[in-house]
């Protein structure tokens, strides 16, 4: 997983259709034209995915810049509604390197521990 500064949100995006193109330009560049969850480029599949679900939640969380993701719509798909123990390459207090290596160790131990 990738590490994402993310830009302001554009000044030029007026209206609520977080499909709009300025809105899926910008998160290209945001993203490095890659996937957020599979690290994909340059895929001609584009959804701008929320990282926290807004269906059945708050319509603000539709349109809030900070929860919109530039994805490819196989795992926009696969991820669905869910949201819980995703790491976040947005957030400056998840150490995405930190947390794999962690978790990957983890599962070594635990399955030398099972034989």
């Amino acid at each position: 997983m990738f590490k994402v500064v993310r830009s302001e949100k554009p000044a030029n995006w007026t209206n609520s259709d977080y499909k709009d193109p300025i809105v899926v330009k910008q998160l290209r560049k945001d993203f490095y034209s890659k996937c957020y969850l599979c690290e994909q480029i340059n895929f001609g599949n584009v959804n701008v995915e929320h990282f926290v679900p807004h269906e059945g939640k708050s319509e603000e969380l539709r349109i809030t810049w900070e929860n919109l993701y530039y994805s490819c719509s196989h795992c926009n798909g696969i991820k669905g509604n869910r949201d819980k123990e995703l790491l976040d390459c947005c957030n400056d207090t998840h150490n995405v390197d930190t947390a794999i290596r962690l978790c990957c160790t983890n599962l070594s131990v635990k399955a030398f521990l099972a034989i």
